[in-house]
């Protein structure tokens, strides 16, 4: 018999919060996640917690409640943790400019702790990490001529304060982002995977950070490409299965 043990990150605690999924509304689904909690099957790390706690909101009000699934490391933990980071990618589990510990590397961790409980003889644990993480940060989508995202993505980028009432069209496929002399086109390259800027004073910018995916709908979304390693990849490596928390649900046979 199989028993599985959830290892949830941040992420996908945020994405059940209780803005987007009232305890009023959703209440089977509260009900069946404190069963898992009352039956130790789902856990997390301090660490969770504490970035929980920074934000202040319905999932950190939970979270207090229900404090006893975030333990704090163990030596055995930080063992692991070292081990992890040594790897030549895995230290892009961590972001080398934010404070104090992260979670990531501590979440593959605690995927790979043995388990202390005692178990019965014919009991297996598997432990399965649950996240929502992307790697990939969405800019705007290419498709609807998403105004509000191409002119935020240029003042953030590349500082073009005048793009706020500038005239936007797309034409043979371009998109065109004009006002008086200033001109900005953006090309895509979807052999390349790539969102080529052109800048109206003559220069080129191929940047390999922005990509090009579609999404469920066919439509096209530019992206910046994230330096931060997927947890989804270092589960991979070491053989855990990870999930999101709809995974989760599928998994449990929740139905509401």
């Amino acid at each position: 018999m199989t028993r599985n043990i959830y290892v949830i990150d941040t992420s996908s605690l945020l994405e059940i919060k209780p803005e987007k999924y009232p305890f009023d509304i959703f209440v089977g689904m509260w009900k069946d996640l404190e069963k898992l909690v009352k039956n130790g099957r789902i856990i997390s790390s301090k660490l969770v917690f504490e970035e929980l706690e920074k934000m202040d909101d319905g999932m950190y009000k939970w979270a207090k409640e229900n404090e006893n699934i975030f333990t704090e490391n163990t030596p055995e933990r930080n063992k692991l943790v070292s081990e992890i980071l040594k790897y030549d990618n895995f230290s892009a589990l961590i972001d080398p400019d934010a404070k104090g510990e992260q979670a990531d590397p501590f979440i593959i961790a605690m995927a790979l702790e043995k388990e202390q409980r005692h178990l019965s003889f014919n009991e297996e644990i598997k432990k399965i990490v649950v996240t929502e993480e992307r790697s990939d940060k969405y800019l705007f989508t290419w498709d609807d001529n998403d105004n509000d995202g191409i002119r935020k993505f240029l003042k953030n980028k590349l500082k073009q304060e005048w793009v706020k009432d500038a005239e936007i069209r797309k034409t043979n496929g371009n998109i065109i982002i004009t006002k008086n002399e200033n001109k900005i086109t953006l090309k895509l390259h979807n052999e390349e995977n790539k969102a080529n800027l052109e800048i109206y004073d003559g220069k080129n910018y191929n940047y390999d950070e922005y990509i090009s995916k579609k999404n469920v709908n066919g439509k096209i979304g530019i992206y910046k490409k994230s330096n931060k390693i997927k947890i989804s990849f270092v589960c991979q490596h070491f053989k855990i299965e990870c999930i999101n928390i709809f995974g989760l649900f599928r998994k449990e046979k929740w139905s509401w």
